[in-house]
């Protein structure tokens, strides 16, 4: 019930977002301007006479810069509601990006905490809504879905993977282990140090089983890797919690957990982490978290595919985000932080020791490039210089989900792999020193 009401909540919205402003003024007045203009761009709209028509004219308030600018709603007519064709990266840069303003860090901070409460309560719903849309774990089979068996990776394609099930908190995770084909190793427990092994870390929707998914594990294993891929709990067959970035991460740490007491201790493969989208979000935070567990399964190499630098800038560039701050006037950062999915990947990656990868092509309209490009730069500003980033060009159209088709990827994949080895033998010269 609840998904058929943010569906159609979404339909109507988007129907409002393309109305011609004249047509909007004529049914609805100022009312429906103010609405369409919330949806469209960020700011308020009034219903003016131009060129004798009542025509929806929106006020674009910079309120934080103390500027205000007019903009028609004919100029925004077919923008999507959930995809910006004109990405306001100028406002995005302001109001975000407190290096180029001289704005006091902790007096910023301090306006949200105490803004926080008020601004939350006045829509108590949003939270719950942002979580739906952020991790919406629809199965999205596809024309063919039903021939398909998430417990049966066969169904897949994939005739050298196995299922099977990692004991979680409050139920388990459904996975698949997946092996190069012809390789003597057919279980977790008989990988050895000569061997790689690469944990998936899948975003927003669907499944383990998504097909762009399944190409890139099928990258993988023609490689010679072999690959663990996983639900988190809300998603596909793993057991059902309210979905959250804590709940996220924190089934991410319990399969490294799982990983780490079913390998053999003398025989421990090359680890690597590829998280993709939001999955690539999951990622940093959990390799951080990791890290200071100090356990001794050690992730050598993170492949980070697509995903951006904090949640309040990628919900931003929806139209849904500047609604939010616009017709709503609400504080969508800190609904984030109410909604427990901030994903503030620029504050942690710059802390993750292992060297880090970032792909990305330059034609996505999910995660527009230049949010990859901060989080690399929030890696280097921050002393990470064992970070890489990879942009494609536009005419490869790879979008957000087809890198695993790049021309020459599977170099970039080796390379990050040539670090992380490097990476294991200084960790393990470390230890070495230490226990002497």
């Amino acid at each position: 019930m609840s998904r058929c009401i943010i569906i159609f909540a979404v339909i109507i919205l988007s129907l409002l977002s393309v109305t011609r402003s004249d047509f909007v003024c004529s049914t609805s007045g100022n009312f429906g301007c103010n609405l369409k203009c919330g949806i469209s761009k960020r700011g308020s709209g009034d219903c003016k006479n131009v060129e004798e028509k009542e025509k929806c004219i929106c006020f674009q308030d910079d309120v934080d810069f103390g500027t205000q600018s007019k903009l028609s709603v004919e100029e925004v007519d077919e923008e999507s509601f959930w995809e910006d064709v004109n990405i306001d990266e100028e406002y995005i840069d302001q109001e975000y990006n407190i290096e180029n303003n001289e704005v006091d860090q902790k007096e910023t901070q301090n306006s949200t905490s105490d803004d926080f409460t008020e601004k939350v309560s006045d829509n108590k719903y949003l939270p719950w809504i942002l979580q739906k849309i952020i991790f919406y774990p629809a199965e999205r089979k596809g024309f063919f879905g039903f021939l398909q068996d998430i417990t049966k990776p066969s169904t897949y394609g994939l005739n050298n993977a196995v299922n099977f099930r990692i004991p979680c908190e409050n139920g388990s995770l459904g996975a698949w282990f997946i092996t190069p084909t012809g390789s003597e190793s057919k279980t977790l427990k008989d990988l050895s140090s000569n061997d790689t092994l690469a944990v998936y870390l899948h975003g927003s929707s669907a499944t383990r089983g998504y097909s762009h998914r399944v190409n890139t594990y099928r990258k993988l294993v023609g490689m010679g890797y072999y690959v663990l891929a996983f639900d988190y709990r809300g998603y596909a067959d793993s057991s059902k919690v309210l979905l959250s970035e804590g709940s996220v991460v924190n089934d991410t740490l319990t399969v490294l957990k799982w990983i780490n007491s079913t390998l053999r201790e003398d025989q421990r493969p090359l680890m690597l982490v590829w998280g993709h989208s939001l999955g690539g979000a999951i990622a940093t935070n959990s390799m951080l978290q990791w890290q200071n567990t100090k356990s001794d399964l050690t992730v050598h190499g993170i492949v980070l595919e697509s995903t951006f630098n904090n949640m309040a800038d990628e919900i931003h560039r929806f139209a849904l985000g500047r609604w939010m701050t616009g017709w709503l006037g609400q504080n969508h950062t800190a609904i984030l932080k109410s909604a427990d999915a901030e994903f503030l990947s620029s504050e942690y990656l710059p802390q993750i020791k292992a060297p880090t990868l970032l792909l990305h092509a330059d034609n996505d309209r999910l995660v527009p490039s230049y949010l990859g490009e901060r989080l690399y730069k929030a890696a280097l500003e921050g002393g990470k210089n064992n970070t890489r980033f990879v942009l494609f060009p536009a005419d490869m159209r790879l979008g957000h989900k087809y890198i695993y088709s790049a021309p020459g990827l599977a170099l970039d994949i080796k390379e990050i792999e040539e670090e992380a080895k490097m990476f294991r033998m200084n960790e393990n010269n470390n230890l070495d020193e230490n226990n002497n």
